[in-house]
């Protein structure tokens, strides 16, 4: 959205330096289900704890956000209140840490082929990343022209190795 709408990226800007600055763009009262970014990830250790103290002071909404910010998460784990679900993104620099932590995790494929072979359900809509059932899954590349750098089969083959060599 903020490609094809001025606003919309203005918008973002100015949230994200009142974010820098300690505030939070508090979410609507109304707002029942809220995605933490729809673009972007946590920044810092402060920024994450903020949204955990947001979470928990609405107990009877749902949050879900996905995060390559993986320190932030494993320093509070076992401080994520039940109303947020956090979903690893692979191709980090802590991916490590998915498999030692037990986070749950997606990972981006190029191909429905892809996420066949590595055993994962697709999520199109976020039901997935929303569901505290399911511990991993897939979503597809969706940007024209934009093919994830590592293909999911090669991440799966380092996964396996690195899993192996623990």
């Amino acid at each position: 959205a903020a490609e094809r709408f001025p606003g919309v990226r203005e918008h973002r800007w100015q949230n994200l330096e009142e974010c820098k600055n300690g505030d939070l763009p508090v979410p609507p009262k109304e707002a029942r289900r809220v995605r933490i970014h729809e673009s972007g990830d946590f920044f810092n250790q402060q920024y994450f704890d903020n949204w955990l103290a947001v979470c928990v002071s609405r107990p009877k909404d749902e949050f879900w956000a996905y995060t390559k910010s993986l320190l932030y998460w494993q320093r509070r784990i076992g401080e994520i209140p039940q109303n947020l679900q956090l979903t690893a993104s692979y191709g980090g620099t802590h991916d490590d840490l998915i498999i030692k932590c037990g986070f749950k995790h997606c990972v981006v494929v190029n191909s429905l082929a892809e996420a066949t072979f590595l055993n994962l359900p697709v999520d199109y809509n976020d039901d997935l990343a929303r569901n505290p059932a399911i511990q991993g899954f897939a979503l597809l590349e969706n940007r024209e022209g934009k093919k994830t750098e590592t293909t999911a089969i090669e991440l799966h083959n380092k996964r396996c190795i690195s899993a192996t060599a623990d």
